[in-house]
């Protein structure tokens, strides 16, 4: 866990990250502090994760092999951390939602619902585009509207 001063908000994990996990695989939900998909992490090499997914799908990977395996997380303070914010979110989005689904079907756990999921991902992603364009409060409530819409 860290301090990010020039990251001001998260939408990604409201949006894309917490509602999957939510849905598909609740034992990960906690575990990983709230900053659970930020590209810093430190592994024990010896770990099996299986094979990891390209892109930004990796961390997301990572955390939920290990809950379901149970391998042991925690999260530390690390200060401060000044570095660039990215506008990648349709891809980060994409990648997070891949990796999620694609451990969910190997998993049984979609039960033939994938289509469904992906038209879920793809509001989802709407929606994080469209975060600048109508503000924070309208953002969380179209968040809250996507969360009773889970196939």
């Amino acid at each position: 866990d860290f301090d990010w001063p020039e990251k001001r908000t998260y939408a990604v994990l409201p949006a894309m990250y917490w509602p999957l996990l939510e849905s598909l695989f609740p034992e990960a939900v906690d575990g990983f502090g709230p900053l659970a998909i930020v590209g810093f992490r430190i592994v024990d090499a010896r770990l099996a994760f299986g094979e990891l997914p390209r892109g930004y799908g990796v961390e997301v990977h990572m955390n939920i092999v290990a809950a379901t395996r149970g391998f042991s997380t925690r999260t530390v303070p690390c200060g401060t951390y000044h570095g660039p914010v990215r506008d990648n979110f349709p891809e980060l989005c994409r990648d997070i939602a891949g990796a999620v689904l694609t451990l969910a079907e190997a998993d049984g756990r979609l039960h033939g619902t994938r289509g469904e999921w992906d038209a879920w991902v793809g509001e989802a992603i709407a929606a994080v585009r469209e975060r600048p364009a109508i503000g924070e409060e309208a953002f969380q409530r179209r968040v809250g509207e996507l969360k009773g819409r889970r196939p």
